[in-house]
């Protein structure tokens, strides 16, 4: 089975998670995808304005998804 991680930028201030992404990589079971999930969330925050985040309380959720199989 392999997964795909899908990170969302999500606003705490109305539960809305306009921002989502796609990561180019796909992953060979649940877990390495959800590790890959925590690093890749905390890095997308980071980058992210303080200011912003901090207003807004943006958090990154994430999803992996199974893809089909062929």
């Amino acid at each position: 089975m392999k997964f795909i991680l899908i990170l969302y930028v999500c606003s705490l201030v109305d539960g809305k998670c306009p921002v989502s992404s796609y990561l180019p990589y796909e992953f060979n079971n649940h877990l390495s995808c959800a590790l890959a999930g925590y690093q890749y969330s905390y890095k997308a925050l980071v980058e992210l304005d303080p200011e912003t985040v901090n207003k807004e309380k943006l958090v990154v959720k994430f999803e992996c998804k199974k893809l089909p199989s062929i």
